[in-house]
């Protein structure tokens, strides 16, 4: 069994002005998160624009992470793909890249139970890393069932995580527990949004974007050292920011990006095209609570001891 857990840094993809790939911008990211404390570096996430990203830019931004990291914590790459053979061929590249897991989205809807079933089958199938089914309905169209992840896990023991994206997340999770107990660890995404109450429900972590590292991972060690309250206190802090950054993944993306840029951890706030983007107005007001969160952050930065869960 691997161990995934704790604040896990989503990648977003630097780009240049002109939308060419920032590959040294990519490389100083790296770095950035693992300064910041990350437990791993996730590439290829839906906060990457993976879905406007070439396959050769994919396994150039794979093969740039992996050996900027060298070692230093786990990468793992999500996978999206629209059909299970090119899923299963991505599966099998990733893997031989030398990614620690694979996170894996479901392919794009309408589907029904048993070929989602048999998309995840193929990947496990053909490859022998952890496999961590994402649950997202406000990308994919729909939404996975308790049952349906139960069925894929029993049937597929690579099968050991599962990232609950949709808001709230605690239902689904409740209902898995019931389903598998600790079978599967859980994890949330959507930017960190409710990472309190999952933690509280048995989630082991969570995937914020890469602005987010520090101090989301003061609230796990203080959370998982017992400190309950100052891990509340800083998510508090943070709250606003999240709320900031706006309720959609375009929104999310460019807000994250221009966090990094501020942070000095990327050259430029550049998004692909097509895009609806963020104004500057909004821009300025997320600055603002940024600034006004990180003086309060930085009152709980004392470092504490931490007995891992």
């Amino acid at each position: 069994m691997s161990n995934f857990h704790g604040v896990l840094a989503v990648l977003c993809t630097p780009f240049y002005p002109d939308e060419s790939v920032d590959y040294d911008s990519l490389r100083r990211l790296a770095d950035y998160v693992v300064s910041e404390g990350t437990h791993a570096v996730v590439c290829l996430g839906l906060a990457s624009e993976t879905n406007r990203l070439s396959e050769e830019e994919k396994q150039r931004i794979i093969d740039t992470v992996g050996s900027r990291v060298a070692g230093r914590v786990p990468v793992i790459s999500g996978l999206q793909a629209a059909s299970t053979v090119e899923a299963v061929r991505m599966a099998r590249w990733l893997v031989g890249a030398g990614v620690a897991g694979l996170m894996v989205l479901p392919p794009p809807g309408p589907v029904d139970t048993l070929g989602v079933q048999q998309f995840y089958a193929a990947i496990a199938e053909n490859v022998d890393v952890p496999i961590m089914v994402q649950d997202c309905p406000q990308v994919v169209g729909y939404g996975l069932t308790a049952n349906v992840i139960a069925q894929m896990a029993e049937q597929c023991p690579s099968i050991q995580y599962v990232k609950l994206e949709a808001q709230p997340a605690w239902p689904l999770m409740e209902a898995l527990k019931e389903q598998v107990g600790d079978r599967l660890k859980m994890l949330v995404g959507w930017g960190g949004i409710g990472f309190i109450e999952a933690l509280e429900r048995g989630a082991v972590g969570c995937m914020p974007g890469a602005d987010a590292i520090g101090p989301m991972g003061q609230v796990y060690e203080r959370y998982v050292a017992g400190d309950t309250d100052g891990a509340r206190a800083i998510y508090a802090a943070m709250l606003p920011v999240l709320v900031a950054k706006g309720g959609n993944l375009q929104s999310f993306i460019q807000s994250a990006k221009h966090l990094l840029l501020r942070a000095g951890a990327i050259d430029h706030a550049t998004v692909r095209q097509p895009a609806a983007l963020v104004d500057d107005r909004s821009l300025q007001e997320l600055d603002a609570w940024s600034r006004l969160t990180n003086r309060a952050v930085a009152q709980y930065a004392a470092p504490v001891s931490v007995a891992q869960k």
